[in-house]
Parts: C-alpha cells; structure tokens; sequence
C-alpha cells in the first residue's frame, strides 16, 4: 500500500474544465489522502471509516497489496439489497 500516493474520482476529473483537461496533471487533482480497510473487516467498520472520508472510497487490502475498491454507494447498495431479500 506504500505505493500508492493519492486516489482519484471521476468527480474529481469533472471539476477540471474542458478547456484544461489535456494540460492538467493527475497528480494535480489526485485526493492525497488514501484510506484503507482490511478484506476481514465487517461493513459496520467499512461505514465508521467512509463517514469522515474525503474520497468516499476505501481502497480494500490484504497483506499489505491492494485487491480492489469499495465505495460508500457499493455498501448503500449491498445493504438495500438485503434489507430487500430480508423483507421477502
């Protein structure tokens, strides 16, 4: 996880304009701040975490190697779903 230096949302590259998307850098609009949740943490320690995020986004890991991104909406949406498949 040392590797990484900064995350980037599609929100982040829509508030470059037009006109300077060919001349502004990644690094230029990249959030910094990379936060990150073990692939054994639990949902309700995903959500404790994206409450104060900037990004909204927790880069999931294990063993110290990122193995994919999880969203503040991706866990909105799982829990919806079950609190759907619950109610039937």
């Amino acid at each position: 996880v040392d590797d990484v230096v900064g995350i980037v949302t599609f929100r982040d590259l829509q508030r470059v304009p037009f006109t300077q998307r060919e001349t502004v850098f990644v690094k230029d609009v990249m959030n910094p701040i990379v936060e990150t949740i073990d692939v054994e943490d639990d949902v309700s320690e995903a959500l404790k975490k994206l409450q104060g995020s900037t990004s909204g986004r927790l880069l999931v890991v294990e063993n110290d190697r990122v193995v994919g991104i999880i969203s503040r909406t991706d866990i909105v949406r799982a829990l919806q779903i079950l609190s759907v498949r619950e109610e039937t």
